[in-house]
């Protein structure tokens, strides 16, 4: 018999009491069945490094209590490891796991597993490496191995990381840009656009040479550049991407529609609407502001021709700068509108109007731009709906206290309040650039462009 197995054999004969003298009365139930039914990490030391603000590392240890974090069990492939990632500087060498299952638990590393320890909740295991669960029926006829593997986070989960993925190939000198992602007709994959404008007042549209089923597959290579024919001119910010087209609006308020952006035509529109500007589109129809010389509104549309005035808590809107649409995680849908202060003061920050759509309640003015809590009087701004939050930057602000992308906001609570986060600051590539600026959100990243670089961002604990 191969010694290995002999060994086990003695040690669930141990464990079992086999070998130890028993009553009349003791009764052991012996059974070919071997499998773990739940396997939990409890404690797991961990080492972590704190920066004083005067500049100085300093180190300690300390103990994460593991209890809670998901565990995967793989029967048929027989492994196991950790959903939930452990937090970086988790040190794998001295772990406490529970494992409970059917038969004798034993463990020993996978690179040697000439010897054998009976599991016992107290044992401190070294996880550094792959290590051998093996599961022995009590009747000695058989058992199971599982590859345990515990799985540590590189980076700290409430930041985020940026990286510089690539170049928009022969982009011209922009004035102003606007990045979006644009569904395929048959709706199985997405191209990125890039809208351009530039100091002439011309206009291109700028992607890559196929489209993308996953946002793993957008590439800044093999781009290519090519001038918009037929569209309105002057800012590129209003184009959306709605029920299968592209739409924008020119100064006149004139709307008009493409399919891939590069040909545009003309909308007939039914009703006038006065200096019509879109900044956002739903699910089910497009959001513009109009302005006229007695007053402003916001209206929408379903087909981009007929156009309705709709209902606002205060009749006293500012300029319309940006916007958005989305759908919170309870499944609510959303219209956000950023204008210049409502209030009037050119030293206040930026007015936030929200919509519930399909409520029939008229847009409310959450933050009239006079507050602590409000967004910078920026140049451009951009905001954009991401991991259930709302991210907001921009260029230089109105006020000089701000310089591009030098502080990043973030809004819990649709735009009522928002807030700086330590952890997320933009690289020295993109702080202060001088570049013009466009984002667009796309799966588990943003996407920013700034000149012709494109960057992204992640929240590190997205998608895993």
């Amino acid at each position: 018999m191969n010694k290995t197995i002999y060994a086990l054999l003695m040690l669930v004969a141990v464990a079992t009491g086999f070998l130890a003298c028993s009553s009349d009365n003791d009764e052991v139930e012996l059974t070919s069945d071997c499998f773990i039914s739940s396997f939990q990490m409890t404690a797991v030391r961990r080492v972590v490094t704190t920066t004083a603000t005067s500049g100085a590392d300093s180190t300690y240890y300390t103990t994460t209590n593991a209890s809670s974090m998901r565990m995967r069990i793989d029967q048929l492939g027989g492994t196991i490891t950790n959903v939930d990632l452990l937090p970086t500087g988790s040190l794998l060498d001295k772990v406490l796991v529970t494992v409970a299952g059917k038969g004798t638990i034993a463990y020993a590393p996978a690179a040697d597993t000439t010897s054998w320890t009976l599991h016992q909740a107290k044992d401190s295991i070294d996880f550094t490496d792959t290590v051998i669960f093996r599961v022995i029926a009590s009747n000695g006829n058989g058992y199971r191995d599982y590859r345990v593997k515990l799985r540590v986070r590189d980076n700290d989960a409430s930041g985020y990381t940026w990286n510089k993925v690539g170049t928009v190939e022969d982009m011209p000198a922009a004035t102003s840009s606007k990045l979006l992602f644009h569904p395929s007709q048959d709706g199985t994959s997405v191209r990125p656009l890039l809208f351009i404008s530039d100091d002439e007042g011309n206009t291109y549209v700028s992607h890559p040479s196929v489209d993308v089923s996953s946002e793993a597959d957008v590439a800044m290579t093999n781009w290519r550049t090519t001038p918009c024919q037929g569209f309105p001119g002057g800012d590129v910010r209003s184009v959306v991407s709605f029920s299968g087209s592209l739409w924008a609006t020119d100064a006149d308020g004139l709307v008009y529609r493409s399919l891939t952006g590069e040909t545009w035509e003309r909308v007939a529109q039914s009703t006038a609407s006065d200096g019509l500007r879109l900044f956002a589109a739903s699910e089910t129809a497009l959001y513009a502001m109009a302005t006229n010389e007695a007053s402003s509104m916001v209206v929408t549309s379903a087909d981009g021709a007929s156009w309705q005035a709709m209902s606002a808590e205060s009749d006293v809107f500012g300029a319309s700068v940006a916007g958005t649409a989305y759908t919170q995680d309870n499944g609510n849908h959303r219209v956000m509108l950023m204008t210049t202060p409502v209030v009037g003061n050119t030293a206040d920050g930026l007015s936030v109007w929200n919509l519930l759509e399909g409520s029939g309640e008229a847009w409310f003015c959450f933050n009239d731009g006079s507050v602590a809590n409000a967004l910078p009087r920026w140049e451009h701004p951009v905001v954009l709906p991401y991991n259930g939050w709302l991210i907001a930057f921009g260029g230089s602000s109105a006020d000089g206290a701000h310089t591009p992308l030098d502080a990043l906001y973030i809004s819990r609570d649709n735009g009522i309040n928002w807030q700086t986060d330590s952890n997320l600051k933009a690289p020295d590539g993109l702080k202060g650039s001088s570049e013009v600026i466009s984002a667009a959100a796309y799966g588990e990243y943003v996407w920013v462009v700034a000149g012709d670089a494109l960057w992204t961002l992640r929240y590190n604990s997205v998608g895993e």
